[in-house]
């Protein structure tokens, strides 16, 4: 164990727990409170067989028209090691937004209170641009973009967790309702960004600020940061973001 590089023992314990998941129900939070705790009873009996059964037969299933390389990745089922390592950079780029993102800047900013809804609400949007990225990637966009979605919903359980440990029913139903909110607002922000402004400071407006701002400038200001952030995004190469992933999020005001 000594002999092992620290990059070895990342990739091992990586690949144990990004377990493939293909359900798209399982990013929702209700499924991540069960599979962060259960992730090892999810394989049953039949899957087990149907594995063996697969592996016997991996060399007579390989479609005899595809290239030596890609007949070499189905033998050995290299492909799942490369989707479990575009989850495993999806999660750091979910990192990225808490170690980059001035939280306080935008509490301040655009007048919100220090909760963890406003602290939701702000994820969401930058967690709903990463998406929007990631679905440019033809290949693996889909598991990035869901990895990305799951991570943020981990990392909502856990923090609603301590705030309301003594009330374990109530995050169930707060997290169950913020995922009702997120659907909705997911479908907003991409008429919006595929719109004009006026349809984008109207997503804006009925989500980040809650029907209750007045002020054209403030809906501006995000407006051009969202612009702006999308635009950085499409302009990241995909190494600096599946492969080893170097995000930097711009910073809501220019110095």
């Amino acid at each position: 164990m000594n002999t092992l590089s620290r990059g070895t023992l990342l990739t091992r314990v990586t690949s144990s727990l990004l377990a493939p998941r293909t359900n798209l129900r399982q990013i929702t939070p209700m499924v991540c409170l069960l599979e962060f705790d259960h992730r090892t009873a999810s394989i049953s009996t039949a899957n087990k067989q149907s594995q063996s059964v697969s592996q016997a037969s991996d060399i007579q299933s390989v479609d005899a028209k595809d290239g030596f390389v890609r007949r070499i990745f189905k033998k050995y089922n290299l492909f799942n090691l490369a989707e479990r390592k575009v989850k495993y950079c999806s999660y750091l780029l979910y990192e990225s937004i808490a170690d980059n993102i001035n939280y306080a800047q935008f509490f301040k900013e655009f007048n919100m209170k220090d909760t963890f809804y406003s602290w939701f609400l702000i994820t969401e949007l930058h967690v709903w641009m990463l998406m929007t990225r990631a679905m440019a990637e033809n290949e693996h966009g889909r598991i990035a973009r869901n990895s990305v979605v799951e991570a943020m919903w981990g990392d909502a359980n856990c923090r609603a967790k301590e705030l309301w440990s003594e009330n374990p029913s109530g995050v169930r139903m707060h997290l169950h309702e913020l995922s009702e909110q997120f659907n909705c607002a997911i479908i907003g922000y991409d008429e919006g960004v595929n719109g004009d402004d006026k349809v984008l400071a109207g997503a804006i407006w009925r989500r980040i600020f809650q029907l209750e701002c007045n002020d054209p400038v403030l809906l501006e200001k995000l407006l051009v940061y969202i612009r702006k952030q999308i635009t950085h995004l499409d302009n990241t190469p995909r190494k600096d973001l599946f492969d080893k992933p170097k995000l930097k999020w711009l910073p809501l005001v220019d110095p």
